[in-house]
């Protein structure tokens, strides 16, 4: 999710706006992965993005990373920001620069990993939280390296899905020069989660491939009516009827 947002957002404003977007990944990724670089990508150092905002760039950053990504796909709506992730309301603050949340609408629904799913159905994300979270000496910081590594090595092997993804930007979020960062930092979690549920329709059940791609197959029957209708026609009845309740969210349709 991380790197479809980053990428989407930096297409979106550089055809909106003209200007180029740079995108700040966690410093483990880029020493990895030194590709990133030719999408935008710059390792999170605080000075780099400090620079950067002020040479008149614009950056993209994720605050809750690889912790929300390897959470249950129940909760992947959900702004989950680890206490610690205060830098880039830091950055923003010292560079003078305004902070505008955005979300990509869809984007939990664009792709399926098997391998993912299986960790998902698992729950494998609740014991990893656990040891990173109980600061285990050695093992909890060992522990979350190779976690990242092994998500973003997997997150590779999915299979594309033809939904519709739609990058959406909210309202900059005013703050004061001698504001508390903490009070920055949750008033711009409150704002991006609002932004989520007012443009996500399942925000609050998890992802829902079915309503997503109900959606594409309203366009694509306004496209080709004829040949869509051929196969609606062929569809068992009792297959659209689940269908239309998974898109429903699983809720009978009245």
């Amino acid at each position: 999710m991380t790197v479809i947002s980053l990428w989407h957002a930096h297409c979106c404003c550089r055809e909106e706006s003209g200007r180029v977007t740079r995108a700040l990944f966690h410093r483990l990724l880029m020493q990895g992965l030194p590709a990133l670089r030719y999408i935008g990508g710059v390792a999170g150092h605080r000075e780099s993005a400090v620079a950067l905002l002020k040479s008149g760039f614009w950056t993209g950053v994720i605050p809750g990373g690889a912790d929300e990504a390897m959470v249950g796909h129940g909760d992947c709506y959900r702004v989950r920001w680890p206490e610690s992730r205060k830098g880039f309301a830091r950055v923003a603050m010292e560079a003078g620069v305004q902070i505008v949340p955005f979300f990509v609408r869809n984007v939990e629904e664009s792709r399926w990993n098997p391998l993912h799913e299986l960790w998902h159905r698992c729950h494998g994300w609740v014991p990893f939280e656990w040891i990173t979270r109980a600061r285990i000496p050695v093992v909890s910081s060992a522990a979350y390296t190779f976690g990242i590594v092994v998500w973003f090595m997997t997150a590779w092997v999915a299979i594309p899905v033809p939904v519709r993804c739609t990058t959406i930007f909210g309202q900059p979020v005013a703050y004061r020069a001698d504001e508390p960062v903490e009070a920055v930092v949750a008033r711009c979690e409150a704002a991006l989660q609002s932004l989520i549920d007012a443009n996500q329709p399942n925000a609050a059940q998890g992802r829902n491939y079915a309503r997503a791609l109900g959606e594409r197959w309203v366009e694509w029957r306004a496209a080709k009516p004829k040949l869509c209708k051929a196969i609606e026609k062929a569809t068992p009845a009792f297959v659209m009827r689940r269908l239309q309740r998974w898109a429903a969210g699983g809720k009978k349709l009245r």
